[in-house]
């Protein structure tokens, strides 16, 4: 029944809980416990922190949904409704950028440089429309975040600025935790998580999904994606295909993403 489990999921007891319905979206329900949210999708999708993928199709997961109700995590096994299926029967995705790097080493000038490379590419084929208002944002928090002043009416200013599930601002912050962390700016990286965290107490801020991709973020937590690409730049091996899967996240969600990214590269580059 289940295809891949997030791995922080099974080790950190905060996340075993009974998880309840939330909201459904295509290709995504959504279960939550406090502040905690899980997702169940179908495999189209890619793993993030919160996504447990199901081994079905798209048809047939909008068909189960119907059914769906709970979601219960403990140490050894994910309980869908009633159905228990065990870690060890689970592809383990994983999702700690922070601990990856932490573990090995930042990226090197030459590595941030094919990856900033690559994101110019891939935000030029997307072909969309800027938005003024959205860079002028973007821009004023790498002023802030550059100076070490006021970091947290320029974060604030771009948390649930714009449209969709997950605002365009939100993704450009999570793009920069992550951009920041491929540099080894933790400093910065502290400085900007333990803000985010601060401004998402108040979950009125953004939607909740983005609360949770937001909390995850800042823990360092991001889509297995990010992780690979990490391993693939070390290995000086091709990025291409991961850069243009994660610009086509959502209706803009990916480049946004990608901005995000190559704002934490700049900054953490000259930080270093």
């Amino acid at each position: 029944m289940i295809l891949s489990v997030p791995i922080h999921l099974f080790e950190h007891e905060m996340y075993h809980q009974t998880y309840t319905l939330h909201s459904t979206y295509q290709h995504t329900q959504n279960y939550c416990h406090g502040k905690e949210l899980v997702a169940l999708h179908d495999k189209s999708r890619i793993p993030s922190p919160m996504g447990i993928i199901l081994l079905y199709d798209a048809w047939a997961f909008e068909r189960l949904k119907a059914v769906l109700r709970t979601v219960r995590v403990e140490e050894h096994a994910i309980t869908i409704n009633d159905v228990r299926v065990l870690k060890t029967d689970v592809r383990l995705s994983r999702h700690d950028l922070k601990q990856t790097i932490c573990s090995h080493r930042p990226l090197g000038e030459g590595e941030r440089k094919v990856l900033q490379g690559a994101i110019e590419d891939e935000i030029r084929c997307a072909g969309l429309r800027q938005l003024p208002e959205l860079e002028r944002r973007a821009d004023l928090l790498g002023t802030a975040l550059a100076r070490k002043q006021g970091v947290a009416d320029a974060i604030k200013a771009l948390i649930g600025f714009g449209e969709g599930l997950t605002p365009s601002g939100d993704d450009i912050v999570c793009g920069l935790l992550a951009g920041l962390l491929y540099t080894g700016a933790m400093e910065l990286f502290e400085i900007a998580g333990a803000t985010v965290l601060s401004i998402i107490d108040d979950e009125k801020v953004t939607s909740r999904v983005s609360c949770s991709f937001l909390r995850f973020g800042s823990k360092g937590l991001f889509i297995e994606t990010l992780v690979t690409l990490y391993e693939r730049l070390s290995a000086h091996e091709s990025i291409g295909e991961l850069v243009q899967i994660i610009g086509g996240l959502g209706h803009r969600s990916g480049t946004d993403y990608l901005m995000g990214i190559q704002l934490g590269l700049q900054l953490g580059g000259s930080d270093r």
